[in-house]
């Protein structure tokens, strides 16, 4: 990673790993560079490593949650920032649970976003699947709105 650093005018990346402490360990090497934080699920954590922003699959469904997180981080606002991040981990953790890009289609097309999102073979839900997990979805939906307000 250090050795793509060192390309003329490559001056940060997208850090999509769990592992943290390497993340870190590059910042700390590399002060000069920009790291943004790839997986949705440890903005927060990441924020608070060190990153300096975020690239993730649902900030386009929900990119005032992620604005909400990012500038709780900035004003220190940590009990905020885990408040936020918390709602993302439930409504996540029953996205993971049915498929993430599945279910990631799914709200864009229903919100009327995109009708697809990935490019083929890609798996979808039938119609059963979709129809037991839209309510389900909603709920959460409604969780993180009552939080940051109406989804716009």
């Amino acid at each position: 990673m250090l050795e793509l650093l060192d390309i003329e005018g490559v001056r940060g990346l997208k850090f999509t790993d769990w592992n943290l402490f390497y993340m870190k360990r590059l910042l700390i090497r590399r002060p000069e560079i920009t790291i943004f934080n790839g997986f949705d699920e440890t903005l927060l954590s990441g924020l608070l490593y060190g990153a300096h922003g975020g690239i993730g699959t649902w900030y386009n469904l929900f990119p005032k949650l992620f604005l909400e997180i990012y500038q709780a981080v900035r004003e220190n606002n940590i009990t905020r920032a885990l408040e936020l991040q918390d709602t993302l981990l439930c409504f996540g953790d029953l996205a993971w649970e049915h498929g993430v890009r599945q279910i990631f289609e799914l709200l864009m097309r229903e919100r009327g976003l995109a009708p697809n999102c990935f490019r083929k073979p890609r798996q979808s839900l039938d119609k059963s699947e979709r129809e037991t997990i839209l309510p389900e979805l909603n709920k959460k939906i409604k969780e993180i709105e009552k939080i940051i307000g109406r989804y716009e």
